[in-house]
């Protein structure tokens, strides 16, 4: 999360697994920013499932978080700012 409560990005396995593939164990010891995908795609609570299936199908990924009117929605680990 950025300072302005905004998503600043997401990191994945895949996004770590490449670091690794180009640094090699160097990569372990670079920051989560470094790393983390910064052009996040988001799902609303209005798409359908079908919407949502196409959208990770066509670009290829695992983890799609849900944001209503810029703000992320769903359960909030306790590890999310307010």
């Amino acid at each position: 999360m950025s300072d302005t409560d905004r998503v600043a990005g997401i990191i994945s396995e895949r996004d770590v697994v490449r670091a690794v593939a180009r640094e090699g164990h160097r990569a372990l010891e670079r920051k989560i920013a470094d790393l983390m995908t910064r052009n996040v795609v988001f799902a609303t609570p209005e798409d359908t499932v079908e919407q949502v299936m196409a959208m990770m199908t066509e670009r290829h990924i695992r983890h799609l978080p849900v944001q209503d009117r810029g703000r992320l929605t769903g359960p909030r680990p306790n590890f999310w700012p307010l």
